[in-house]
């Protein structure tokens, strides 16, 4: 879309009760402001056409209501439909411009999560690789980064990252309409690869904790708490295991019904039977997720919070006769990295979840078909 309406144009079509409105100085301004397209404008240019954009469009709807106004020059109300038309070449290279702030804005965020995203990628070949040839396992310090890249690079280089930028012009503009930098679906590949790779180490750091617990000594009353406690640790592994798993066919299960209500929004026909279902899929995940969330604090507070039982055990086994912390501290450390990482894998798979739920809520708010269902 551009504004096709020039000054000589306007000149030969302007009735007099339309002079005075500003137009074809506007004009000027558009001439030099307006000609290029948006999706070549640097920041600088987008600013200069939008204002000029606005106020052509203004001056518009100046020389329109004058027109109007002159009831004597009948001839002369002929002229509006057309003004009006301009007046909406306007708004749609308005539109076109906050496609392009957004498009800029995405582009600049997505430059340095790209970065991030192939440093961690590197890092992680390399880890998954060597504990494979029977190297050792990578560090809770390295495992712990490289799930938060994940992360925030998942969200931050994905489409759905358009609906939670805190510019105005994000929630104006169709996500489908931005333009995805270079490499983005590359991004995308890397990180879900990069989730495969962590979650394998992960699960080797978690035999690995496990195996050293079972080796820990079982002599002394300080030996014997610490083994308590190593227990308890366990204990919360255990009952994160189920919900790993189902937050993981949650993060499945959330994609599929995005997809489904992608191919439901460009439906010609309504079918009123799967959009209510797909409505009731989506609330029902959406709390599914909820409790989810909850359920990981719950089984956690007690070693992730200093007031919960066994973080005070663990701080007050320091304390005791015999204690040791290379061959004590070490191992509970251990075990609470292993735990850490379960948490993580966890969340993870929720968070994707929760993006996939904003992706289907935006494709059904976009459709009209499916408009009253969600």
């Amino acid at each position: 879309m551009s504004i096709t309406l020039t000054v000589s144009t306007w000149e030969k079509t302007r009735p007099k009760s339309a002079k005075g409105s500003g137009v074809a100085k506007a004009l000027a301004v558009t001439d030099k402001d307006c000609k290029k397209d948006p999706k070549t404008m640097t920041s600088a240019e987008v600013k200069s056409a939008t204002t000029a954009a606005a106020t052509l469009r203004s001056c518009l709807k100046v020389a329109a209501d004058k027109i109007e106004a002159d009831k004597k020059d009948a001839s002369a109300q002929k002229v509006v439909p057309q003004i009006y038309a301009w007046m909406n070449e306007c708004t749609q290279f308005t539109y076109e411009l906050k496609v392009r702030v957004v498009s800029l804005q995405f582009a600049e965020t997505f430059s340095s999560m790209q970065d991030l995203a192939n440093k961690h990628f590197v890092e992680c070949a390399r880890a998954v690789k060597a504990l494979r040839e029977g190297g050792q396992l990578p560090s809770d310090k390295d495992l712990t980064h490289w799930m938060g890249t994940i992360r925030d690079a998942g969200k931050m280089t994905g489409k759905d990252f358009v609906s939670r930028m805190s510019i105005p012009e994000a929630k104006e503009v169709k996500v489908s309409d931005v333009t995805m930098p270079a490499g983005q679906k590359d991004t995308q590949a890397k990180l879900e690869k990069m989730t495969e790779w962590c979650i394998e180490m992960a699960k080797a750091v978690k035999r690995g904790a496990r195996a050293a617990a079972n080796a820990a000594p079982d002599t002394t009353a300080v030996d014997k708490e610490v083994k308590a406690i190593l227990a308890a640790y366990q204990d919360c592994e255990d009952k994160m295991k189920p919900l790993i798993k189902a937050a993981s066919q949650l993060e499945v299960e959330t994609k599929a019904l995005a997809d489904d209500i992608k191919k439901a929004s460009l439906a010609k026909q309504t079918d009123e039977k799967l959009f209510k279902k797909l409505g009731q899929d989506y609330k029902a995940m959406r709390k599914e997720r909820v409790l989810k969330v909850d359920a990981v604090k719950d089984i956690n507070i007690t070693w992730r919070e200093s007031t919960g039982d066994i973080a005070k055990r663990a701080s007050a086994v320091r304390k005791d006769p015999g204690y040791d912390e290379k061959v004590h501290g070490t191992v509970i450390a251990q075990r609470m990295q292993s735990n850490m990482l379960g948490v993580r894998r966890a969340t993870q798979a929720l968070g994707s979840s929760d993006t996939e739920l904003d992706r289907a809520e935006r494709l059904a708010k976009g459709a009209n078909n499916l408009r009253g269902y969600f």
